[in-house]
Protein backbone atom coordinates (compact mmCIF):
# COMPACT_ATOMS: atom_id res chain seq x y z
CA UNK A 1 0.00 0.00 0.00
CA UNK A 2 2.93 2.49 0.76
CA UNK A 3 4.23 2.56 -2.49
CA UNK A 4 0.46 2.91 -4.12
CA UNK A 5 0.30 5.75 -1.85
CA UNK A 6 3.13 7.44 -2.43
CA UNK A 7 2.08 7.56 -6.48
CA UNK A 8 -1.73 8.39 -5.41
CA UNK A 9 -0.07 11.25 -3.41
CA UNK A 10 2.17 12.76 -5.96
CA UNK A 11 -0.26 12.69 -8.68
CA UNK A 12 -2.77 14.22 -6.45
CA UNK A 13 -0.27 17.48 -5.69
CA UNK A 14 0.60 17.01 -9.30
CA UNK A 15 -2.89 17.62 -10.10
CA UNK A 16 -3.57 20.47 -7.69
CA UNK A 17 0.15 22.28 -8.41
CA UNK A 18 1.29 21.69 -4.72
CA UNK A 19 4.15 20.82 -3.37
CA UNK A 20 4.62 18.26 -0.46
CA UNK A 21 5.89 21.44 1.65
CA UNK A 22 2.35 23.40 0.75
CA UNK A 23 0.22 19.79 1.84
CA UNK A 24 1.97 19.75 4.53
CA UNK A 25 1.20 23.07 5.73
CA UNK A 26 -2.60 23.20 4.91
CA UNK A 27 -3.19 19.78 6.42
CA UNK A 28 -0.99 20.71 9.47
CA UNK A 29 1.06 17.55 8.96
CA UNK A 30 4.72 17.63 9.79
CA UNK A 31 6.60 17.74 6.35
CA UNK A 32 9.19 15.07 7.85
CA UNK A 33 5.65 12.97 8.00
CA UNK A 34 5.23 13.48 4.20
CA UNK A 35 8.50 12.72 3.20
CA UNK A 36 8.49 9.46 5.32
CA UNK A 37 5.19 8.42 3.02
CA UNK A 38 6.80 9.49 -0.17
CA UNK A 39 10.33 7.14 0.55
CA UNK A 40 8.14 3.72 1.93
CA UNK A 41 9.18 4.85 5.25
CA UNK A 42 6.09 4.80 7.19
CA UNK A 43 1.78 4.83 6.34
CA UNK A 44 -0.01 7.39 6.97
CA UNK A 45 -2.93 7.17 9.80
CA UNK A 46 -6.46 8.00 9.30
CA UNK A 47 -6.55 11.04 10.86
CA UNK A 48 -3.88 12.09 8.33
CA UNK A 49 -5.86 10.24 5.10
CA UNK A 50 -9.29 12.69 6.84
CA UNK A 51 -7.22 15.78 6.80
CA UNK A 52 -6.34 15.80 3.22
CA UNK A 53 -9.53 14.36 2.03
CA UNK A 54 -11.26 16.92 3.69
CA UNK A 55 -8.63 19.95 2.84
CA UNK A 56 -7.85 18.55 -0.74
CA UNK A 57 -11.13 17.20 -1.69
CA UNK A 58 -9.96 13.98 -2.88
CA UNK A 59 -11.98 10.85 -2.47
CA UNK A 60 -10.39 8.98 0.16
CA UNK A 61 -11.44 5.50 -1.44
CA UNK A 62 -9.10 6.63 -4.29
CA UNK A 63 -6.49 8.05 -1.65
CA UNK A 64 -6.46 4.73 0.22
CA UNK A 65 -7.13 1.93 -2.08
CA UNK A 66 -6.90 3.93 -6.05
CA UNK A 67 -10.58 2.95 -6.63
CA UNK A 68 -12.65 5.35 -8.26
CA UNK A 69 -12.27 8.37 -9.67
CA UNK A 70 -9.58 10.56 -7.74
CA UNK A 71 -11.92 13.63 -6.90
CA UNK A 72 -15.15 11.47 -6.73
CA UNK A 73 -18.59 12.75 -8.68
CA UNK A 74 -16.51 14.97 -10.67
CA UNK A 75 -18.72 13.97 -13.64
CA UNK A 76 -21.91 13.65 -12.37
CA UNK A 77 -21.98 16.58 -10.29
CA UNK A 78 -21.28 19.78 -12.25
CA UNK A 79 -24.39 21.71 -11.79
CA UNK A 80 -23.62 21.14 -8.29
CA UNK A 81 -19.58 22.18 -8.78
CA UNK A 82 -21.09 25.43 -10.38
CA UNK A 83 -23.80 26.28 -7.67
CA UNK A 84 -21.06 26.37 -5.24
CA UNK A 85 -18.95 28.06 -7.53
CA UNK A 86 -22.14 30.59 -7.87
CA UNK A 87 -22.46 30.84 -4.09
CA UNK A 88 -18.30 31.54 -3.63
CA UNK A 89 -18.50 34.33 -6.00
CA UNK A 90 -21.29 35.61 -4.38
CA UNK A 91 -19.63 36.01 -1.20
CA UNK A 92 -16.57 37.83 -2.86
CA UNK A 93 -16.20 41.55 -2.33
CA UNK A 94 -16.33 43.51 -5.04
CA UNK A 95 -12.56 44.23 -5.25
CA UNK A 96 -11.81 40.72 -5.03
CA UNK A 97 -14.32 39.68 -7.91
CA UNK A 98 -12.48 42.49 -9.99
CA UNK A 99 -8.80 41.06 -9.37
CA UNK A 100 -10.42 37.24 -10.80
CA UNK A 101 -11.80 39.04 -13.62
CA UNK A 102 -8.36 40.98 -14.20
CA UNK A 103 -6.24 37.78 -13.85
CA UNK A 104 -8.70 35.83 -15.76
CA UNK A 105 -9.16 38.17 -18.71
CA UNK A 106 -13.18 38.27 -18.30
CA UNK A 107 -15.22 41.26 -18.65
CA UNK A 108 -17.75 42.31 -15.69
CA UNK A 109 -21.27 40.30 -16.53
CA UNK A 110 -22.59 43.24 -16.82
CA UNK A 111 -20.65 44.70 -19.31
CA UNK A 112 -20.45 41.09 -21.16
CA UNK A 113 -24.23 41.47 -21.38
CA UNK A 114 -23.93 44.67 -23.64
CA UNK A 115 -21.26 43.44 -25.87
CA UNK A 116 -21.68 44.19 -29.73
CA UNK A 117 -22.21 41.44 -32.33
CA UNK A 118 -20.61 40.71 -35.59
CA UNK A 119 -19.32 42.10 -37.61
CA UNK A 120 -17.98 44.56 -35.02
CA UNK A 121 -14.45 44.94 -35.70
CA UNK A 122 -14.06 48.75 -35.19
CA UNK A 123 -17.28 49.25 -33.06
CA UNK A 124 -15.85 46.38 -30.67
CA UNK A 125 -12.62 48.93 -29.88
CA UNK A 126 -14.83 52.03 -29.15
CA UNK A 127 -17.41 49.88 -27.21
CA UNK A 128 -14.34 48.54 -24.82
CA UNK A 129 -13.18 52.25 -24.15
CA UNK A 130 -16.38 53.73 -24.00
CA UNK A 131 -17.22 50.44 -21.77
CA UNK A 132 -13.78 51.01 -19.39
CA UNK A 133 -14.78 54.70 -18.90
CA UNK A 134 -18.21 54.36 -17.93
CA UNK A 135 -17.16 51.23 -15.54
CA UNK A 136 -14.90 54.21 -13.65
CA UNK A 137 -17.88 56.84 -13.60
CA UNK A 138 -16.62 58.28 -16.84
CA UNK A 139 -20.20 59.09 -17.91
CA UNK A 140 -19.30 61.59 -20.27
CA UNK A 141 -16.43 60.27 -22.29
CA UNK A 142 -15.14 61.88 -25.43
CA UNK A 143 -13.52 58.61 -27.30
CA UNK A 144 -11.97 61.07 -29.98
CA UNK A 145 -9.68 62.56 -26.59
CA UNK A 146 -8.37 58.97 -26.36
CA UNK A 147 -4.79 59.17 -24.73
CA UNK A 148 -1.86 58.09 -26.91
CA UNK A 149 -1.32 55.26 -24.86
CA UNK A 150 -4.47 54.06 -25.10
CA UNK A 151 -4.75 54.54 -28.61
CA UNK A 152 -1.92 52.71 -29.57
CA UNK A 153 -3.28 49.69 -27.64
CA UNK A 154 -6.47 49.91 -29.42
CA UNK A 155 -4.62 50.43 -33.00
CA UNK A 156 -2.61 46.86 -32.10
CA UNK A 157 -6.07 45.78 -32.63
CA UNK A 158 -6.07 44.21 -29.33
CA UNK A 159 -9.66 44.38 -28.69
CA UNK A 160 -10.27 41.86 -25.83
CA UNK A 161 -10.93 42.11 -21.77
CA UNK A 162 -7.09 42.94 -21.29
CA UNK A 163 -8.11 46.30 -23.40
CA UNK A 164 -10.74 46.98 -21.45
CA UNK A 165 -9.02 46.24 -17.81
CA UNK A 166 -6.05 48.58 -19.48
CA UNK A 167 -8.45 51.08 -20.14
CA UNK A 168 -9.95 50.86 -16.46
CA UNK A 169 -6.36 51.21 -14.66
CA UNK A 170 -5.83 53.95 -17.03
CA UNK A 171 -8.92 55.63 -16.19
CA UNK A 172 -9.18 55.26 -12.31
CA UNK A 173 -5.95 56.34 -10.28
CA UNK A 174 -7.12 53.54 -7.49
CA UNK A 175 -6.74 50.63 -9.38
CA UNK A 176 -3.97 51.53 -11.57
CA UNK A 177 -0.95 49.94 -9.98
CA UNK A 178 -3.38 47.42 -8.97
CA UNK A 179 -4.61 46.19 -11.92
CA UNK A 180 -1.48 46.76 -14.12
CA UNK A 181 0.38 44.30 -11.84
CA UNK A 182 -2.21 41.87 -12.49
CA UNK A 183 -2.06 42.68 -16.24
CA UNK A 184 1.74 41.64 -16.13
CA UNK A 185 1.54 38.20 -14.71
CA UNK A 186 -1.83 37.49 -16.76
CA UNK A 187 -2.60 33.71 -18.15
CA UNK A 188 -0.87 35.11 -21.64
CA UNK A 189 2.65 36.10 -19.62
CA UNK A 190 3.05 33.88 -16.68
Amino acid sequence: MTTEFSQRLDNLLETLSWTNTELANKCEIAPQTIRRWNTHKSRPHSRSIDKIVQVTGVSKNWLVSGTGQMFSGCADDKDQVFKKLGEIWNELSEKQKQKIMVIAELLPPEIEASRPSPPYRKNLCDWIIVSAAQYVGLENFDITSLPPVLRDYVKSGICDARCFWKCVSYYSDSAKKEIDALLECSPHTC
